[in-house]
């Protein structure tokens, strides 16, 4: 006599057992086991008053007034490699340029 479980597929990894979803028990428990990835080390970040020490220390020397302006809450693009950091700012532009 034919039984209901003889009508499914069987397992696509495993090749022995039959299944509804795709995957036997075993199978599907080893594939999340494999998906769990190892968290990744944490990169260094700035605080805020490293941010705002390099927003300061950028309208010291590039703000001025019309024509390069650095906001106070300017975004701080930093890599620890890289000795400095981008402050964001503006740059008027004329119609006629």
């Amino acid at each position: 006599m034919k039984k209901a479980w003889d009508s499914h597929p069987l397992c696509k990894r495993c090749k022995k057992t039959r299944t509804k979803s795709g995957l036997c028990a075993k199978c599907a428990a080893e594939t999340r086991k494999k998906k769990k990835k190892k968290p990744k080390a944490k990169e260094p970040t700035l605080t805020r008053a490293q941010e705002k020490a390099y927003v300061e220390a950028a309208q010291r020397q590039h703000h001025e007034e019309g024509t390069c302006e650095i906001d106070d809450g300017a975004k701080v693009s930093w890599s620890p490699e890289g000795g400095g950091a981008y402050v964001q700012s503006w740059v008027w532009v004329y119609d006629e340029d």
